[in-house]
């Protein structure tokens, strides 16, 4: 027996102390061929001398974090083996770094905090190393380098463990863990009994348990969920409290506050999803309605609602398999459960009542006989998803506005015989339709309007025989009419090219199908006519279809049909002898099957049938390339030139090409093997070109059958694949190029040799993220810009002729031109569109559309879909929100960097904690910048100036096309209607002519209100700011305000004021309540007196207070409250600093208490005032690269001090201060000309 084995067995009766920890079962390993409780599991890893590394995982309030302490207790109190020097035990925060998390192990041993983050992650080393430790990281999010916070590696020889607790599997997996603990929740009985023993006896009433435990069933078992439930319950017995409770939880919405904390805890998880995944995890909590969920059932409505994007060539089974792939995220994720049977999935109740909160009212569900109407008119209008099952509703006769709704679902609704015609005019974004069991006999003609359709089920409409309108819905994927009435299949369906699945089963009536509609359904995947009176035949009657007809179906995969004259073998399939059709099907590995499925039915039947289908190779892309010809600014030589020279050098093997979309990345790398023309043959033996469409399968494949090499179809045999595709490769020259990489290829994985000098191989990496190319090693990145002016232009008149250059022509496609911001393929897509068009009105309708970004055409729609693809690739939520916000800054405005990460802070996207400094926030801004540089979302210029692409300013605001509302100087003369404002979350109406606001509009989502350069703007309602609680940024600067209406109290949330240059502005009552403010500007405002309420602000990091003539008087004792003040700039300003202020006033003493101070602009008396303040021991105390501009009024001269040389400097030199003061003089007379005597 080993020791660690007697050690178990020896703290056998420890373990049973504590109630609940060992009656949590779990799998200690993932095969669940042995199941151990949690505690007992953990304590044996903890013993287990082989086991370095250990992963705790499961969905949030599971108990992970208890059960490892408790684990970590037992051991602690035997000492028979397993003792370790240190124990240390860390949170790690969402906003985490490796210094944080260095410094709170530190913490935990005692140990004091070095300045330099190598010193300490050494000193942590030394410590550690050669003892025998523990490490606990708690909540952990993502993957953390030991190196780096100085935790020597756990191994088997110095005996120190790694304990992970985390919501993800895949943490666990990408940290090494060698065990891996999942933490399930609690059985039933076990939490009903945590439950009883937060409630009391008073649970065990008669009246009381049936709801006691259908609120532990509401709480899905979940230990935290009912541990907080139970405390809100605590010894009550009144009845109508118990129901009251019962119904709240039902209806998905928090009883108190303690439930709020838990449903926050479950949404971090939710919160760290990819939009794709939230959208999935979403439609659980619709299409899983408080059951086990079928995985077919659930992908399947995925890829149909659009959240698996399926392009015309992709066939509905490598959907599928993306869609299972979504799924294996969000189980790792512990968003959903695996069923025992594996084909199934589970929700958690408290999961499921959280999603619901999220969509609290885009989601309606709603069933029984006894629901007779549908939802009220404005519920449709708000909703997304709505399903209407089994009711008593007998006609849907309003024809509604649903500009939201993609799934409606009204399922057995027997009774349901009457649609209006109308009813689907206004459901324009309609995805799914199931209108099955129902009693309609005819289809409303509304439904041709469904153009965006993808799913239609009409099964079991047994009174259905008129199919009227359904051949408009070009957009659908899968149809059902099993069990309808239908006679002959009408021909219109013929028109439903994209059309993949169709169900005809049990159509017993059905007698006639017309010759040529199969012809038209190319993409046709499953024919399931099972039972249908329809029989196919070799050679059928006059225009009707026969089996030769489906013989033209390529992508045909599942047939399930009655056959006429076809002679079966001993097997059960047609005689090969007699049925030359069938071996037509067998070599499109097209299975005959006895048995089909039905949308919806048994798992197994689906999965086989997959298992059987061919993937179809993809065509590479060589349509609707971009051209060129703009050469680089650094070299003169153009991307292709250069790419030349890079193919022609034996010392480079990788190179990357990139940037943003449509710029002709391609055509350059293809312009470059042109020019190589019959020079490339000699130094390569093969070329290999190929666009990167699928996985790493799918492009070994393509690689195997370029080179001839036999394919290897089976899943096992990557290897076996790859060596294959290897040994053909080695010894030879090759030049791979990979276009549109979005993810790192591993070249040993694909069976690509690695290029190098020896072997003279190269590779070519064509991407649209800079940081792709460092991930895949390449040594030169040659980045491709958009064209320059000229050779747009030369573009147009190439394509266009001396159609352009006639005079009233020529200025608007110049302006069309520079609306498209000189992208390629905005120019390429554009001079389509015109292609035979010249006249000028057609001109000055494209330049509008342009101007407004519409992209009401098809063309446009696909230029557009094309630039999302980089925009839905953004890592991160976060990246998105970021690259939004660029677009909201006006057309062809370069933005400072500091200027937009300072947006950024305030809009919440870089998270500003108390601790931290401003320029630990830009660092992390500056982080966020080269992530979206990188991606070529943005362009960094010279100077810090951020620019952003005016057709991908357009993409993002159509993206964000309700939200986002841009009036920049329009002339206008009022504010929106109170509409706009409802759905808002950005709006700028400056440089405008609003004379007042006087609406008390409700904005629930607005973050950001731009009023600058309003001039006539005097009056603002006092109720205006009454419905805005969401706002973070409010820009009145430039406006004519008297006052700050009182509403802005209200705003409890903001952060920035910009109040600057309001030149009638004197009375700033209000301020105070602004606890949140980071940033307070009110430079050139003709305040007299700085509130003393400004020193409620103690959240305020920058005071701009610059040109304030009229201001004679700062209290005391306001400054030094502003603990976190880094900023003060108060140059111009009529006050005056002195060493020892007048009584009750500011003097320069509090600034030395302010230790965050880092940049500071102030007039001081006079000299003397000067030398207290370079005198001043304080003075060292602040930030070492500390700026100070300091102006002695006494002398006229200006001083500024730089902390990191530690010295001042003069402005000017004293032989020319009278030339400059002179100077410095006239351009502030220039700059403020009549500032000061309107103020």
């Amino acid at each position: 027996m080993s020791a660690f084995t007697h050690a178990v067995r020896q703290l056998g009766n420890l373990l049973s102390l504590k109630k609940h920890s060992d009656k949590i079962q779990c799998k200690t390993d993932e095969s669940g061929s042995k199941k151990k409780g949690v505690s007992e599991s953990l304590i044996e890893l903890l013993l287990n001398p082989e086991i370095q590394k250990v992963g705790i995982w499961g969905m949030g309030g599971v108990g992970k974090t208890y059960n490892v302490k408790y684990a970590i207790d037992m051991v602690r109190e035997t000492n028979s083996v397993g003792s370790f020097d240190h124990i240390v035990f860390v949170s790690v925060t969402h906003e985490w770094s490796i210094k944080d998390v260095r410094n709170d192990i530190m913490k935990e041993l005692s140990m004091e905090e070095e300045l330099s983050e190598n010193a300490e992650a050494s000193l942590l080393y030394q410590r550690l190393k050669g003892t025998r430790f523990l490490l606990v990281l708690d909540d952990l999010w993502e993957t953390i380098s030991l190196e780096e916070l100085g935790i020597p590696e756990p191994t088997k020889e110095n005996g120190c463990k790694l304990f992970l607790i985390t919501r993800i599997h895949n943490v666990c997996e990408l940290m090494g863990a060698q065990a891996k603990v999942k933490v399930p929740t609690f059985s039933r009985e076990d939490a009903w009994e945590l439950f009883c023993e937060e409630v009391g006896s008073m649970v065990l009433l008669p009246k009381i348990q049936p709801l006691a435990k259908s609120i532990v069933d509401e709480c899905g078992y979940l230990p935290l969920a009912v541990k907080e439930m139970g405390k809100a319950m605590n010894n009550s017995s009144d009845e109508v409290i118990w129901l009251n409770s019962l119904s709240i939880m039902m209806q998905s919405r928090p009883l108190n506050s303690s439930m709020e904390l838990v449903f926050r805890q479950l949404k971090l998880s939710y919160d760290q999803l990819k939009d794709v995944l939230k959208h999935c995890f979403l439609a659980c909590t619709f299409f899983g309605d408080n059951h086990e969920i079928s995985i077919q059932y659930l992908v399947e409505n995925w890829m149909m609602c659009g959240y698996v994007d399926i392009t015309d060539e992709m066939l509905l089974s490598e959907a599928y398999d993306k869609g299972l792939h979504l799924l294996k995220e969000l189980l790792d994720a512990s968003m959903l459960e695996l069923s025992k049977d594996r084909d199934h999935v589970t929700i958690n109740n408290m999961m499921r009542h959280m999603g619901l909160m999220i969509k609290s009212s885009k989601f309606i569900m709603r069933d029984g006989l006894e629901l007779l109407e549908g939802p009220e008119e404005d519920e449709w209008k708000e909703a997304e998803m709505i399903s209407l099952k089994a009711s008593g509703i007998s006609c849907l006769h309003q024809s509604l506005d649903c500009p939201n709704l993609t799934v409606l679902i009204l399922y057995n609704n027997l009774q349901l015989r009457s649609i209006s015609p109308s009813f689907f005019e206004q459901m324009a974004e309609l995805h799914v339709l199931d209108l099955s069991w129902a009693g309609l006999d005819s289809l409303p003609e509304s439904i041709s309007k469904l153009t965006n359709l993808q799913y239609v089920d009409l099964a079991y409409c047994r009174c259905l025989k008129n199919l009227a309108y359904l051949g408009s819905l070009k957009q659908l994927l899968v149809l059902d009419l099993s069990v309808t009435p239908i006679e002959e299949m009408p021909e219109e369906l013929g028109n439903l090219t994209k059309l993949r699945h169709l169900f005809l089963s049990a159509t017993v009536n059905l007698s006639r199908i017309a010759g040529g509609i199969f012809n038209k359904l190319s993409k046709l995947e499953i024919l399931q006519m099972r039972a249908s009176s329809y029989t196919w035949q070799h050679k059928s009657k006059e225009k009707e279809a026969s089996l030769q007809e489906l013989l033209g179906l390529k992508c045909l995969s599942t047939l399930v049909i009655t056959a006429r004259g076809v002679r079966l073998s001993n097997q059960g399939r047609p005689s090969k002898a007699k049925s030359q059709w069938y071996a037509t099907l067998v070599a499109y590995h097209i299975p005959v099957w006895g048995y089909g499925y039905r949308y919806g039915t048994d798992m197994s039947a689906f999965s086989g049938m997959f298992r059987h289908f061919s993937l179809k190779k993809k065509k590479k892309d060589s349509e609707n390339r971009d051209t060129n010809s703009k050469e680089s600014q650094d070299s003169g030589l153009g991307t292709d030139a250069k790419l030349i020279l890079c193919l022609l050098n034996p010392g480079i093997q990788k190179m990357g090409v990139w940037g943003m979309a449509g710029t002709g990345k391609t055509v350059n790398v293809t312009t470059a093997l042109g020019t190589l023309n019959e020079l490339k043959n000699k130094i390569f033996d093969f070329i290999l070109f190929f666009t990167v469409t699928d996985d790493l399968r799918t492009l070994r494949n393509d690689l195997m059958k370029e080179l001839g090499v036999i394919n290897v179809d089976s899943e096992d045999d990557d290897m076996k694949a790859a060596a294959l595709l290897y040994k053909r490769l080695r010894g030879k020259k090759f030049l791979l190029i990979l276009d549109d990489l979005w993810e790192t290829i591993s070249l040993e994985e694909l069976g690509v040799p690695e290029p190098s000098e020896e072997n003279g191989c190269k590779l070519v990496v064509i991407t649209r993220n800079r940081k792709l190319c460092d991930l895949m090693g390449t040594q030169v990145d040659l980045r491709v810009p958009g064209f320059s002016e000229e050779d747009a232009w030369s573009y147009i008149c190439d394509k266009a002729g001396d159609v352009v250059k006639q005079p009233s022509i020529e200025p608007i496609a110049k302006r069309v031109a520079k609306e498209c911001d000189c992208l390629p393929l905005a120019l390429k897509a554009t001079m389509e569109a015109m292609a035979g068009r010249s006249d000028e009105v057609s001109w000055l309708r494209m330049l509008g559309d342009w101007m407004h970004f519409r992209p009401s055409r098809r063309i446009f729609e696909k230029l557009f879909l094309r630039l999302k693809l980089s925009y839905d690739h953004l890592e991160s939520e976060l990246l998105k929100k970021c690259f939004l916000a660029c677009s909201f800054y006006a057309e062809e405005q370069e933005v400072n960097v500091i200027e937009l990460i300072h947006w950024w802070i305030y809009e919440g996207y870089i998270d500003l904690t108390e601790e931290m400094t401003l320029s630990e926030a830009y660092e992390k801004g500056a982080h966020l910048i080269a992530e979206l540089r990188d991606a070529s979302m943005i362009e960094v210029r010279d100077g810090g100036l951020i620019k952003l692409n005016d057709v991908l300013r357009d993409l993002a605001l159509i993206i964000k096309s309700k939200e986002f509302i841009k009036k920049i100087d329009q002339a206008l003369l009022e504010a929106p209607g109170r509409e706009a404002w409802e759905e808002a979350e950005m709006i700028s109406m400056n440089k405008n002519q609003i004379t007042s606001l006087e609406q008390n509009p409700n904005c629930p989502n607005l973050t950001c209100l731009n009023l600058c350069s309003n001039h006539q703007l005097r009056k603002i309602s006092p109720e205006f700011f009454e419905q805005m609680p969401e706002l973070h940024f409010l820009d009145l600067s430039w406006t004519g305000i008297d006052s700050l209406p009182r509403s802005i109290s209200h705003l409890v949330k903001l952060r920035l004021l910009d109040l600057d240059f309001c030149r009638s502005l004197r009375n700033i009552t209000g301020v105070g309540a602004l606890k949140q403010l980071i940033t307070l500007d009110l430079s050139a405002t003709p305040i007299e007196e700085l509130p003393v309420e400004i020193g409620e602000l103690t959240q305020l990091r920058r005071l701009h207070m610059f040109a304030t003539v009229h201001l004679k008087r700062v209290a005391s004792g306001i400054l030094p409250r502003l603990c976190r003040l880094e900023i003060l700039k108060m140059g111009g300003s009529s006050y005056t600093w002195q060493s020892e202020g007048l009584v009750g006033e500011a003097s320069l003493q509090e600034l030395l208490v302010l230790s965050r101070l880092d940049d500071l602009a102030l007039v001081v008396r006079s000299v003397t005032d000067f030398e207290f303040f370079d005198q001043s021991t304080s003075l060292q105390s602040w930030k070492d690269d500390v700026t100070i501009e300091c102006r002695i009024l006494e002398t006229s001269t200006t001083m500024k001090y730089e902390g990191k040389f530690n010295k001042w400097v003069s402005e000017f030199e004293e032989e020319d201060m009278v030339a400059k003061m002179l100077a410095a003089a006239s351009s502030m007379v220039d700059k403020y000309e009549g500032f000061f005597d309107k103020a």
